[in-house]
């Protein structure tokens, strides 16, 4: 099962200007990209906050991302990979884990990752594990993560 702490977050810069379009157009643009190489990838915005739902489905399996831009920069964007049932604070506290596997996730990580370094305009792609006790160094890929460490 899927822990917790090891929540996958994608970093990258948006650099073209046809890319870089208004804050409101480039999550929906980033769905499309995404839509090839999976059965369904559609994004809503989450009300009151800078960010947007990506759901994403793969074969069976559904996953959702969390996509918003970075406080660090105003062409930075950060992607957050999980399940879509990921459990709250009360559900961890009473143990209840989330059903979507790790090697499935592994899989969503690298569909996104390729999606992430053949759209021109996106570069500086980084992946890391942040969680509320877990904040890793970044890597390359997502294969580098440290998915089997405690």
């Amino acid at each position: 099962m899927l822990d917790i702490e090891k929540t996958p977050h994608a970093c990258f810069k948006v650099e073209s200007p046809s890319i870089a379009m208004a804050d409101d157009d480039f999550p929906q643009a980033f769905a499309n990209q995404l839509q090839p190489r999976f059965s369904t990838a559609w994004v809503k915005k989450i009300p009151f906050k800078t960010s947007w739902a990506v759901m994403l489905q793969l074969e069976r399996e559904s996953y959702a991302a969390v996509l918003g831009p970075s406080k660090y920069g105003n062409d930075e964007w950060i992607l957050l990979v999980g399940p879509p049932d990921a459990p709250g604070l009360s559900d961890r506290i009473r143990g209840d884990e989330s059903t979507v596997s790790q090697e499935g996730l592994i899989r969503v990580c690298r569909e996104v990752h390729a999606v992430l370094t053949t759209t021109r305009g996106i570069s500086a792609v980084r992946w890391y594990f942040e969680g509320f006790d877990t904040l890793t160094a970044a890597v390359a890929t997502p294969d580098e993560l440290p998915w089997g460490q405690a």
